[in-house]
């Protein structure tokens, strides 16, 4: 089961997949701007479940990497952190 409902005046998703909740913002106040981006989600959900890996912007990656691994590196040259 799946559906939008508001948190102020922006829309979030929420979906059942595999006995877990998942739940994400849509970041829109257009209600046809949320069931378009739902559907999508929905879609990459499923995906995921059937084994695909989903794509991943390089904004996100570099995200990732900062979070993760930048705070155990040493200073150095190569990430600009002497």
């Amino acid at each position: 089961m799946a559906g939008i409902y508001r948190r102020g005046k922006v829309y979030w998703g929420r979906a059942n997949r595999q006995n877990r909740e998942y739940r994400r913002s849509l970041k829109t106040a257009d209600r046809a701007i949320a069931e378009k981006r739902l559907r999508a989600w929905l879609d990459e959900l499923d995906a995921i479940a059937w084994g695909d890996k989903p794509r991943r912007s390089y904004a996100e990656a570099e995200e990732k990497f900062i979070r993760e691994h930048l705070t155990t590196i040493k200073p150095n040259q190569r990430y600009g952190m002497a």
